[in-house]
């Protein structure tokens, strides 16, 4: 069973990857990305913390390009996700 916070921060990972002429894909992934994040943050801001610091034990790379993700997202997304990367 996927876990819901992991999955937001890999939507942002595959994001990243999709090429310039794929950028539909990018942006459904980054919609559901935020739709995941501004649900949990509520009430599961301990999973959001958990799966980034998963996800930043994994390796610099990562974590900086969920970063460049963050500047494609809308306000409040974007903003849960900078708490996350404090």
């Amino acid at each position: 069973m996927p876990v819901p916070a992991r999955s937001a921060l890999h939507e942002l990972l595959v994001a990243a990857e999709w090429r310039s002429h794929e950028a539909n894909r990018a942006n459904k992934d980054r919609a559901q990305a935020s739709a995941l994040l501004t649900l949990l943050a509520p009430d599961r801001p301990g999973d959001l913390q958990l799966a980034w610091e998963a996800l930043a034990e994994r390796g610099r790379g990562r974590t900086k390009r969920v970063r460049a993700q963050r500047k494609l997202m809308d306000d409040e997304a974007g903003e849960v996700l900078a708490q996350l990367m404090r």
